[in-house]
């Protein structure tokens, strides 16, 4: 059963792994109750991505789980971590609904469907994105930087607030520099808050951006990452990681000779999803990989 009932995803790992059952029979006028919810810690542990002092309240309305997290209204309850519990639980009525205890810190803003880069028929890239879900969205910060580490804001989209479908987004940039172009997408909640969702890469000077099919990445068992990619020419490249963030975690200029390319680099300081690149006068490659 998914978490939200809203189509977004299998949501069940943010879950306590047990449900509350409250139904009525006989009752003539709903009661006045405020409910005490008791779980296990094995009902939480791994692989369950859950912080426990932020486990709070939901319940099944017929459609959805309620409140779901794009609506921007706070679950219900206390939360009593010490006592493995979430007290004073009460949705003004009788609370006669199935209940799950989630947690709701553990959700991004903005669920992204995608972030990608084209040429259009001038020779501009177009920065595209797209969302399953949006919440508190207030706007999108699209920057460029001609080497990854200098940014320039280039643009302020307005989100969609909150969204439960998907929404798509798209910019011209036709102030791009005549080479290789690096673009960060941000996120702004309505408080203030900002996320960055990703960084990717564009050099429509061959009319394409980046290429990903001549470009492979694996980890080895010694903790090493494995890069292969073609090059048509001999010549010096940029070889790049990013984190989601947008920051530089590796930089080295290396020889690439024409044809099959493979280079072994150490291995990332944690789990996580990176942008590799690798740039030079004639190679524009980028490839974005979960490493674990």
């Amino acid at each position: 059963m998914e978490l939200e009932g809203s189509g977004t995803g299998d949501k069940s790992l943010f879950a306590v792994d047990r449900f509350w059952v409250l139904r009525k029979a006989n009752w003539t006028t709903e009661p006045v109750s405020f409910l005490t919810f008791t779980y296990r810690d094995v009902e939480f542990a791994p692989a369950n991505t859950i912080t426990e002092t932020s486990l709070l309240a939901q319940y099944w309305d017929g459609a959805q789980w309620t409140p779901a997290w794009n609506s921007g209204t706070a679950l219900f309850g206390v939360n009593n971590a010490g006592a493995n519990q979430v007290n004073s639980i009460s949705t003004g009525s009788g609370n006669f609904y199935t209940w799950v205890l989630a947690d709701k810190s553990s959700f991004l803003p903005v669920e992204l469907l995608k972030f990608e880069a084209d040429c259009d028929a001038s020779g501009f890239p177009v920065i595209s994105w797209g969302t399953t879900s949006e919440t508190n969205n207030n706007y999108f910060t699209l920057e460029r930087s001609p080497d990854g580490v200098f940014w320039t804001t280039i643009a302020e989209i307005a989100g969609a607030g909150n969204s439960n479908s998907q929404v798509s987004y798209s910019y011209d940039d036709v102030g791009a520099f005549s080479s290789m172009n690096y673009y960060r997408l941000s996120q702004t909640d309505f408080d203030g808050t900002q996320e960055i969702e990703g960084v990717i890469t564009s050099d429509c000077r061959n009319g394409q951006s980046s290429d990903t099919d001549s470009f492979w990445i694996e980890c080895n068992d010694v903790n090493e990452i494995n890069l292969s990619f073609y090059s048509t020419t001999e010549e010096s490249v940029a070889l790049r990681v990013f984190d989601m963030r947008g920051r530089l975690v590796f930089s080295e200029i290396v020889s690439a000779v024409k044809g099959l390319n493979s280079y072994i680099i150490p291995v990332m300081p944690e789990d996580a999803v990176y942008m590799f690149s690798i740039t030079g006068g004639n190679i524009n490659l980028s490839n974005k990989v979960y490493l674990h």
